[in-house]
């Protein structure tokens, strides 16, 4: 995803968090455990952790800190940064890196070193000296500690790819990045955890990775929601699929529920599968830090691994880390509702600022896909992806039965909805300004209106099932994007068609050779050129129309063939079809900007201003 999609932080950040106290003896918590990093997700480390230092002589508890440099935009920084501080700058890839810990009685010290593009990996550098490669943009890292201090801690790190935002945090000289084609690396993060020490979760939403391959991840299952169905091996990747919440349970276990089915990872003879809730021992996990989190169930005693493609258990153990996440992330989802399983959609597939949100059959269709976009922490701005308008307590009334609505995007709590995960794999939604639940009133039965209502735990009709949903209008977001912009001020077809027409006259290919009827592929990158430069040819006319003519809900194609030249002969041309009532209707916004004064709009074949024909 690109364009306005594309969520950059650039720059290269160390953070050390030292799980050790400044007290002989004394635990304490762990500093800025709960708190958002630079790309707003949260540590893995629970709020309140403790680490006790008992057995670590005094000396040994100086807090040491890691500074570091990059160089970027031919220079370094001019100054030494430390503990957090960020470097780098947008649109410069970096090049080299070096870093040092200083501080602390502990003797050792930190090596790294770096991969970079058509070099690969470079040796390893330690204590101060730069490692890179000039005029190579660099793709992956490792870290590790050396003589006491990496007996006494293990070495944590995570890097920022350009466009993809930060990946799973890494152990202890394993790869962050990538050595293939992945984006360069723009920031970093680096912590050390003191070794054996057990480091609570908190209640929270994790991507779980092995601790020395950060690429390494699993899926609950292919199919998703099936109880039984055996967790998979995967690359990770930032997706609803690869999300996991963790509950702690009063007995020191936790819970591992999957946020894509709602289900729970359990030990099934050896198999990790998925199942409901339950106060089966089976689905109960004990976790243990020691150069990541070894994972055991509760039941068998066997830890979680990956083997021949599944996820698996056995005696052996495989080293895990979980990297704090949002629940769902930004992406577009559909809301299922659990009292008759019909689908939140906005009534009659309407763009228009009021519209009802109601349920209905499910039809997979634009009108059931809704984007949610993080506000905060499990507190997401959520828009129709067809229309673009966001779904709305109407006034923000905290009256229970106010309507749900759609309107244009704002920053009122009204338009932000919390969304919170049930152990049943449903979740409900809440409003920030009315406090109030999504719910789909009338038994939610197909057309059932969609209102804000006080809160009922016994009521199905106000929980939901949110599934991914991968709807386009165009197949490209930046098309779409600039679709719903242009629609948000021409939202009827004449209005479209009159925007258009008024754009200036550029050329371009004189001459198309394909098909008659041009590809959906080749009107959007058409379309897209249009809006960038706000001109083009009779192709590109034709083109931006047939998809805004799309985004108001009309089946529309472009064609390619000839009419009258001027000069005689015939001269290549393209326009646009419409279909309405039925029937194909012809519309030219090119010959309505260079010949006005005829009809171009609407027409049939047989009542056209001039002649079009094919090749």
């Amino acid at each position: 995803m690109e364009g306005s999609f594309r969520n950059r932080l650039v720059g290269l950040a160390a953070i050390v968090l030292l799980c050790v106290a400044l007290v002989p003896g004394v635990a304490f918590a762990v500093p800025g455990s709960s708190q958002a990093t630079a790309d707003g997700a949260a540590t893995s480390l629970a709020a309140g952790s403790t680490v006790s230092t008992a057995g670590l002589a005094a000396a040994d508890q100086a807090a040491p800190s890691v500074y570091y440099n990059g160089f970027f935009n031919s220079r370094w920084v001019a100054k030494w940064q430390k503990d957090g501080a960020t470097v780098g700058t947008k649109a410069h890839m970096l090049q080299f890196v070096k870093m040092k810990v200083k501080g602390g009685a502990l003797k050792g010290g930190i090596q790294y070193r770096v991969y970079s593009k058509n070099v690969g990996w470079r040796d390893w550098a330690a204590n101060g000296v730069a490692t890179g490669e000039r005029g190579w943009m660099m793709r992956g890292l490792q870290v590790k500690l050396t003589g006491a201090l990496a007996k006494k801690y293990d070495v944590m790190y995570r890097v920022y790819l350009d466009g993809l935002g930060y990946q799973p945090w890494t152990v202890n000289g394993g790869i962050a990045g990538s050595t293939g084609s992945k984006p360069r690396i723009e920031a970093m993060q680096v912590k050390l955890v003191l070794k054996n020490s057990q480091q609570k979760l908190k209640d929270g939403t994790y991507f779980i990775t092995a601790s020395t391959n950060s690429a390494l991840s699993f899926v609950p299952a292919n199919e998703r929601r099936k109880a039984g169905a055996q967790a998979l091996r995967a690359t990770f990747k930032d997706e609803l699929e690869q999300r996991y919440f963790v509950r702690n349970e009063a007995d020191g276990t936790v819970l591992i529920q999957s946020v894509a089915s709602g289900l729970f990872l359990g030990d099934a003879k050896g198999r990790v599968v998925q199942r409901p809730y339950s106060k089966a021992r089976t689905i109960r996990w004990k976790l243990a830090w020691n150069c990541g989190y070894a994972i055991q169930n509760d039941s068998t005693g066997n830890y979680l691994r990956i083997a021949s493609g599944k996820v698996t258990t056995s005696p052996a153990r495989i080293r895990w880390t979980f990297s704090s996440t949002d629940l769902l992330g930004s992406g577009t989802f559909a809301l299922v509702n659990s009292a008759q399983g019909k689908a939140m959609a906005v009534a009659g597939s309407s763009l228009a600022n009021g519209a009802n949100i109601l349920v209905q059959n499910e039809q997979e269709s634009g009108a059931e896909a809704f984007t949610f976009t993080r506000v905060s922490n499990y507190v997401y701005r959520v828009a129709n992806a067809m229309s673009r308008k966001a779904v709305e307590v109407a006034g923000g009334s905290k009256t229970s039965g106010a309507n749900v609505r759609q309107n244009r995007v704002s920053s009122t709590a009204a338009q932000q909805w919390r969304v919170v995960l049930m152990r049943s794999g449903e979740v409900v939604v809440s409003n920030r300004a009315s406090g109030k639940i999504l719910t789909a009133q009338s038994g939610g039965g197909n057309g059932a209106n969609v209102a804000s209502v006080a809160l009922n735990k016994k009521a199905p009709s106000q929980r939901w099932i949110i599934k991914a949903a991968d709807y386009s209008l165009s197949g490209d977001y930046v098309l779409d994007a600039g679709i719903a912009k242009i629609l948000e001020s021409h939202g009827s077809l004449r209005s479209a068609f009159s925007y258009v027409v008024g754009f200036k006259y550029r050329n371009g290919k004189r001459f198309y050779s394909g098909p008659h009827i041009l590809s959906n592929s080749l009107t959007a990158s058409y379309a897209k050129d249009m809006i960038a430069h706000h001109s083009g040819n009779c192709y590109r006319f034709a083109s931006l129309f047939s998809w805004l003519a799309k985004g108001l809900g009309y089946e529309s194609r472009v064609k390619s063939g000839w009419v009258p030249a001027a000069a005689g002969g015939r001269a290549p041309h393209g326009w646009a079809e419409v279909k309405i009532n039925g029937s194909w209707r012809v519309y030219d916004p090119d010959l309505a900007h260079e010949i006005p004064g005829y009809n171009w709009y609407g027409f049939t074949y047989g009542t056209a201003p001039t002649t079009y024909g094919s090749w």
